[in-house]
């Protein structure tokens, strides 16, 4: 059970997400997303700690983030594009 008040609801529809692809996943280095207009990008690891944060204000579908300053692991996308907010995993080998 749940203890609190809730403020507001969202109801989430698969097919009003943005559609987003992350390759080469899982990756030894840098990675390609693609989709629609990207925004902003965060990348938090698996506790939820902020580590890199891009914005993006030219309009393009496509951005390369590397990795070769990070640990092997599990990171989180946070991205943000013109459609709305979508979070992806990458794992970095």
């Amino acid at each position: 059970s749940l203890n609190g008040t809730i403020l507001s609801t969202h109801q989430l529809n698969s097919e009003s997400l943005p559609s987003i692809n992350i390759y080469p996943n899982p990756t030894s280095s840098k990675f390609l997303i693609e989709g629609i207009v990207i925004r902003q990008i965060n990348i938090y690891d698996q506790q939820g700690k902020g580590l890199l944060t891009e914005q993006y204000s030219e309009k393009s579908n496509s951005v390369t983030i590397s990795l070769d300053d990070f640990s092997k692991g599990i990171y989180f996308l946070h991205i943000k594009t013109t459609d709305g907010f979508v979070i992806k995993k990458v794992i970095k080998k």
